[in-house]
């Protein structure tokens, strides 16, 4: 069955030097290199031999022989319109079943090294990003990888060549503190080693500024479906196996399938300016005006971006503005909708990076799936493997050379969640745990939200700009509603009914009431009791408490039948009896009516 994984390896080696042996291949053509290991619109003058060694085979069923891919000026030279041609392509490629090879195939044997290491002929200071030598090796070519071996904190990790001359080589970003020195020995190498496409500079009108406006480097699009089609289909498949130790020497184990960097070396237009927002109305026609500190600086036409207003939150978004006055503009093609109640910072920043960018789409028609999502990420370990740290996604700033210097100006997190203006839908949830995929995700011993290394922070959770409808925090037994009240089995229950054992001498005394409630390491607690029959009882009436107390301290009351006096029960530490006595020290009488409450310390 045709794979889009062939197809995207064939590709690739089509996009780079291929060497094509026909041997007992029937209809293949032995095909000329195509730039050795880099790929422009014109690559002259690149290298024509090639590193490492290829065995392609391209069949087009239905179209006869195999075409094979050459420069339209001879070796060393190609022309990307030879690529984009059916007639030397063969892009109409129509799949058959049963065949691994209805597509392309192909099988590179890398070998050799590509790159070296150049000593610096002056220093380049922290913030620049030229590097000089006294000659460039010819090896070193645009999108190569640099490290310092000398002072490796000084080259960012994600530097690269973006410009070669006879003396000097262009970093893609500045070297930081302390710079490199005179000396310094640099290393230059082949982060694509084996297959190499590079547009060099686009300054395409892809549309118009539309909003579907977009250029694309490199595009497989795999159109699937039909009463015979059967089996799963992935559009594309990059496979990366370890089959064997690397070198002992190897200082960079980093193994990734995939990886994708967005970076921008310039800004994208404009001198940012910012304002806030402190209300938002209706103007009149029913567009959103924004009043704001000042508009100066923002100009009608203009774009800005709108975060962080509460109330009006339809207003967050990208705008184009209309400047009313001094303090006022309204937000073209808007609905006034929800009245302003708080925050709001209006930007004119330009340009949004990503390093990747997925879609899971279900258009009209496309009913009875299961699932959709932007994303699926599975991570496994058989049996007989080990790893210290295992996670099926890492959010991680910067690196260890301190590439991440700068906060965000508005917002800074590792994980964001929101929605962009039009999905109406909504979430259900902003984080869910659960065995919607057939088996619980964590271990019965696990920690659902956890913390390590001491990490010191304001706040463990803020939902204080946040709406709750119910409550802000739930969990059986425990219940936090809108405006901070609490609702927990331990503290809204009733209190429990216990039995102290009272001593006065010879006395009769009768229980009348004595319940208390425990939370933790306090106790609440009342008791009320009777002298019935009075004996030998003195000035001291002792009771048993519900628990044993942690420290000293006592709990008050009074006598309400004979003497109207206040009651002191006092008790020490690690103690489980309280002493009671009338204030000024006299003795019980018959008919004595105490009662006392209090709340101390237990163990």
């Amino acid at each position: 069955m045709f794979s889009a994984r062939v197809l995207f390896a064939a590709l690739l080696a089509l996009l780079t030097s291929v060497t094509a042996s026909a041997q007992t291949n029937p209809g293949f053509q032995d095909s000329k290199p195509l730039c050795a290991s880099v790929l422009s619109t014109n690559c002259t003058g690149q290298p024509t031999t090639l590193n490492g060694a290829f065995t392609a085979k391209q069949d087009f069923p239905g179209q006869g022989a195999g075409r094979s891919v050459r420069g339209n000026s001879g070796a060393g030279t190609a022309n990307l319109a030879d690529l984009t041609n059916p007639a030397v392509l063969g892009i109409s490629l129509v799949p058959t079943a049963g065949t691994l090879g209805a597509g392309f195939q192909v099988t590179q044997t890398p070998s050799g090294i590509i790159g070296g290491t150049v000593a610096t002929s002056a220093t380049t200071a922290a913030g620049n990003n030229v590097l000089t030598f006294t000659a460039v090796p010819a090896y070193v070519t645009v999108g190569m990888s640099v490290t310092n071996l000398t002072k490796p904190q000084v080259i960012t990790r994600v530097a690269s060549v973006i410009a070669v001359g006879a003396t000097t080589v262009t970093l893609s970003s500045n070297v930081l503190a302390p710079g490199v020195g005179l000396g310094d020995n640099i290393r230059f190498g082949a982060q694509q080693y084996n297959n190499y496409v590079t547009i060099n500079s686009d300054s395409v009108d892809t549309g118009l500024g539309s909003a579907s406006s977009y250029g694309l480097g490199f595009t497989i699009n795999h159109a699937y479906g039909g009463a015979a089609a059967t089996g799963g289909r992935e559009g594309l498949f990059v496979g990366l196996t370890q089959i064997a130790p690397t070198s002992p020497s190897n200082t960079v184990r980093f193994y990734a399938a995939v990886s994708g960097q967005g970076q921008a070396n310039s800004s994208d237009g404009g001198t940012i300016l910012r304002t806030n927002v402190s209300a938002a109305a209706n103007n009149g026609s029913g567009l959103i005006r924004l009043t704001v500190a000042s508009t100066a600086g923002f100009s009608t036409g203009g774009q800005v971006s709108i975060a962080g207003i509460v109330g009006t939150t339809e207003a967050n978004n990208i705008w184009i503005i209309t400047v009313v006055d001094g303090t006022h503009f309204d937000l073209q093609n808007s609905s006034f909708q929800n009245a302003y109640v708080s925050g709001g910072v209006v930007g004119n920043e330009k340009g949004r990076t990503y390093g990747s960018n997925f879609l899971g789409v279900l258009t009209n028609g496309a009913t009875g799936f299961e699932q959709v999502m932007a994303g699926y990420d599975q991570v496994f370990m058989t049996a007989g493997s080990s790893s210290k740290i295992k996670a099926i996604r890492a959010l991680v700033y910067g690196g260890g050379d301190a590439s991440d210097a700068v906060q965000g100006s508005l917002y800074d997190a590792a994980l964001m969640i929101g929605a962009e203006p039009g999905a109406v839908a909504g979430g259900q949830f902003g984080v869910l745990i659960g065995n919607m995929f057939g088996a619980q995700p964590l271990a019965a011993t696990a920690t659902a939200f956890g913390f390590t290394g001491n990490p010191a922070i304001a706040h463990a959770f803020d939902a204080s700009t946040a709406t709750c409808g119910t409550d802000c925090f739930k969990s059986n037994g425990f219940l936090v509603d809108p405006t901070g009240n609490i609702t927990a089995n331990n503290l809204t229950t009733a209190w429990t009914a216990f039995t102290p054992a009272f001593t006065c001498g010879t006395a009769t005394i009768t229980n009348n009431s004595a319940r208390a409630r425990t939370v933790g390491k306090t106790t609440w607690i009342e008791a009320e009791f009777t002298i019935t029959a009075i004996g030998t009882c003195g000035a001291v009436v002792s009771f048993t408490l519900p628990n044993t107390t942690q420290s000293s301290g006592s709990i008050n009351g009074s006598e309400s039948v004979n003497t109207n006096a206040a009651v002191f029960c006092r008790f020490g530490a690690a103690t489980t009896t309280a002493s009671c006595i009338e204030n000024g020290g006299g003795v019980y009488g018959v008919n004595a009516h105490v009662a006392v409450s209090g709340v101390y310390e237990n163990q």
